[in-house]
């Protein structure tokens, strides 16, 4: 038998290894964390419904805060942000839209032509893909 404490780290560290939907129900996660041992550390059910809602609200705010740094980062002034140096890769998207954009291209005629390439593919969302589209044109127009 464990102490309550290493019992209770020890759960945790079970719900933070295996992917879980932080939105989720408890119930739709207990099949697939009845076979970890770790799961078994913890004998009332209500004390683990009650460490997965705290894992699962401390993983939601982990991504909020990581999203706010990125944002923050997003957002600093380019004389700020750390400058790549020749042996790092440049993103294949950006290479995409050095090669092949200009100050009058549109977004719609350039999603046309290289809706293939994997250059293209790189950027997961249109969104994304639209958002880095504007400011490089932007900075063509500078």
């Amino acid at each position: 038998m464990l102490p309550k404490e290493k019992a209770v780290e020890l759960f945790r560290q079970m719900l933070r290894d295996h992917p879980i939907d932080v939105f989720g129900t408890w119930e739709a996660h207990i099949p697939k964390l009845h076979n970890d041992q770790r799961f078994h550390y913890i004998q009332d059910a209500l004390e683990r419904q009650e460490l997965f809602d705290q894992v699962a609200a401390d993983l939601v705010r982990e991504k909020k805060t990581k999203r706010q740094e990125q944002t923050r980062l997003d957002e600093l002034p380019k004389t700020h942000k750390k400058q790549k140096t020749s042996d790092e890769i440049v993103d294949p998207f950006d290479e995409l839209l050095a090669q092949h954009v200009r100050k009058k291209t549109s977004f719609a005629r350039f999603c046309q032509k290289h809706l293939k390439d994997p250059r293209y593919l790189s950027v997961k969302t249109s969104r994304e893909r639209e958002k880095r589209f504007l400011k490089h044109v932007e900075r063509l127009g500078k």
